[in-house]
């Protein structure tokens, strides 16, 4: 069972954000709706929640679950601060009110005391914050390409943490980075640990594998993986947009279209439909449909730009949305428009893009060499 985050409007009509024990997303849903609850928005796939959501030292569930949500929905300093200021509201209060006291009696050592207090927990909190700043910056540097810094980052911030999410998401970027340098059999073995660890989260070792022979240039066995991944991972709908969206690219079309003529959309999570409309673009892009390719990928590439300006983490996903995007404008005669669409992403193509995709924007988008 995981505990499955998400947001929704209960029966009374006020909104809720909280966790569900479910064994799958269908599960979780039809919970949320015996409970009386509308418009749910599931935030997590079950895998993941198995993995992430252990109670916090200090927080109540709910508190937890709604700061947790914000930060999907808006991350960033602003949003933490509020967070940890409604958290710690009585404790900050309290200490105001000691504070005032104190003044008023002129007990400088009740000052001191009242205004330890009160700046404690916002130390604590920027103090826990750096490593927040580090991941950030670990992202930006892994799309792009600057390989060093990502080691030297992910060194600091492996033990930081509990939850194994962390050093596991790292220990697959830095087997990306070898697999890009040509060390395949070195980064597959160095992910071998995780196997067992993560079976709990069914499918999620192998889907992130899988990214591992992408890196390598290995699309076949990729493709094959991440059709193991959503075998493993049943109870995740969203995986099954993944695995269409590797067929929409270097396996069988007519498999991606009958993925997406079954999916519920009621339980992806809130990221899935950006990647479903970039199946779309995919598979109107492969039959030659590139006028109607367009506004899908157009829509695509918009949603995943508003993702990469909340978090960096979705910049790969943009980078390589748009040059599909500059794909379909340059088929419909606009070639200027494209080459103007991934000029500032193209530093970040040229690391992450396949080479396939590569390939297509030489030869349709960018100009010859001179």
């Amino acid at each position: 069972m995981s505990r499955i985050l998400y947001r929704a409007k209960s029966a009374q009509g006020t909104d809720v954000a909280d966790y569900v024990e479910a064994s799958s997303a269908s599960e979780a849903r039809e919970k949320l709706v015996a409970a009386g609850m509308r418009e749910i928005s599931l935030l997590q796939s079950p895998d993941i929640a198995a993995m992430s959501n252990a109670p916090l030292l200090g927080m109540t569930s709910q508190q937890q679950a709604l700061l947790r949500a914000e930060l999907m929905e808006k991350p960033g300093l602003a949003t933490a601060l509020r967070g940890m200021i409604r958290i710690n509201s009585s404790i900050l209060l309290l200490a105001v009110a000691l504070l005032a006291f104190a003044a008023w009696r002129q007990d400088l050592p009740l000052i001191v005391v009242a205004t330890i207090m009160l700046l404690l927990p916002f130390g604590l909190f920027f103090w826990k914050r750096r490593h927040a700043n580090r991941y950030q910056s670990l992202m930006k540097a892994y799309a792009r390409g600057q390989w060093d810094e990502v080691r030297r980052l992910a060194s600091l911030l492996r033990d930081v943490t509990h939850n194994k999410l962390l050093p596991w998401d790292l220990d697959v970027r830095l087997a990306c980075i070898e697999a890009r340098q040509g060390r395949l059999d070195t980064a597959v073995a160095g992910l071998d640990r995780w196997r067992s660890e993560l079976a709990p989260a069914g499918g999620m070792f192998t889907a992130r594998l899988a990214s591992v022979y992408s890196a390598a240039g290995d699309y076949e066995t990729y493709l094959k993986l991440m059709e193991e991944a959503a075998a493993l991972g049943k109870q995740d709908p969203s995986r099954m947009v993944d695995v269409a969206l590797a067929n929409a690219k270097f396996g069988n079309a007519a498999r991606a279209e009958d993925i997406l003529r079954h999916l519920d959309a009621r339980l992806l999570t809130p990221l899935a439909p950006k990647f479903v409309a970039l199946v779309q673009g995919l598979l109107c892009l492969r039959a030659g449909q590139p006028d109607k390719a367009l506004p899908l990928l157009q829509t695509a590439t918009a949603g995943f730009l508003e993702s990469s300006l909340k978090s960096p983490a979705a910049w790969v996903a943009l980078a390589i949305c748009s040059g599909y995007y500059a794909l379909a404008l340059a088929r419909t005669g606009e070639k200027q428009a494209a080459q103007g669409v991934i000029v500032d992403v193209m530093p970040i193509l040229l690391v992450h893009g396949e080479k396939p995709l590569l390939d297509m924007l030489q030869r349709d988008v960018l100009e010859p060499a001179v």
